[in-house]
């Protein structure tokens, strides 16, 4: 969270390139790979976390949350139930609040399909094979 996230277009452009920088409403977006960093200012990081995240009196760089991509929002939502997480649901994710993450939100989503799909095992080589896929 900043108070001014267009001060940090400049400096993360200069680290990762212009084009890993989109300006968004209330802040920025930064490709980090294919994962985003978000610099919010206190109104979106507070839309974005569905409420749970409340702005202190220092803003200046401060972490409020982050995305994991899960392959089952059920087991997830299950497994953070059998272990007496309180979460909230907004927008298809999971959010565990700051109390449960070490002052965080985590905002659990749905890996892509093309992610969760299980991958066929690779039988490992013998003196006198080749490698072929499993169904082969």
């Amino acid at each position: 969270m900043h108070p001014e996230p267009d001060r940090c277009t400049a400096p993360f452009a200069r680290l990762l390139g212009e084009s890993a920088v989109r300006k968004t409403d209330g802040g920025l977006i930064v490709a980090l790979g294919s994962t985003p960093l978000f610099v919010f200012d206190a109104k979106a990081a507070a839309a974005w976390s569905a409420g749970l995240v409340r702005p202190s009196a220092d803003q200046n760089g401060s972490t409020f949350g982050f995305t994991i991509e899960v392959a089952s929002l059920d087991r997830l939502r299950a497994h953070l139930a059998a272990e007496g997480v309180t979460t909230k649901e907004s927008e298809g994710r999971i959010l565990a609040p700051p109390s449960a993450a070490c002052g965080a939100v985590i905002a659990f989503v749905r890996q892509p399909d093309s992610l969760a799909a299980p991958r066929p095992a690779i039988r490992p080589p013998t003196k006198h094979s080749a490698i072929l896929p499993p169904d082969m």
